[in-house]
């Protein structure tokens, strides 16, 4: 159950409950509140996300780049010598 799921179930089971007009504004206050922070909480995941898969293409073109370089003729007795 997600978070915003969550807050309908409490909004509705203390719509149901027996509270009085004052209490039930405090309520409805409070999760007008958690909902904006619910929804801040969501935009931040969707941000991070973005950020990992633009670290995930970041890192294979920084593999590529090092593979490419380091292919050339210039490279190949350095290689030949290490293995040996």
């Amino acid at each position: 159950m997600t978070l915003k799921e969550e807050l309908a179930f409490l909004r509705g089971f203390t719509a149901a409950s027996q509270l009085s007009g004052e209490e039930r504004e405090i309520f409805k206050k409070f999760f007008d509140f958690l909902e904006a922070v619910a929804d801040s909480i969501e935009k931040l995941n969707e941000r991070v996300d973005d950020l990992d898969v633009t670290c995930d293409y970041l890192e294979d073109r920084m593999e590529t780049i090092q593979d490419e370089l380091y292919s050339g003729p210039e490279y190949q007795d350095c290689n030949e010598e290490e293995e040996v």
